[in-house]
């Protein structure tokens, strides 16, 4: 019978040895919040340079009155 390791050893294991279920899910889920964290950010980025374009574009158009 396999020996119960703690959770945090659970993502480490011995080599070789493959995780446990649950070990492999928090990883999964570990992976897709790191995903959505860099997308987030990529949001408010693309977000602040089309202000910024929009912001230049009304000033441009006023100057041009």
């Amino acid at each position: 019978m396999a020996q119960e390791t703690s959770g945090r050893d659970r993502n480490t294991g011995a080599p070789g040895e493959r995780p446990d279920l649950p070990a492999q899910l928090e990883s999964l889920l570990h992976v897709v919040w790191q995903c959505e964290e860099e997308w987030r950010l990529d949001d408010r980025i693309d977000l602040a340079l089309r202000r910024e374009e929009a912001a230049a574009r009304t000033t441009r158009a006023r100057r041009r009155l």
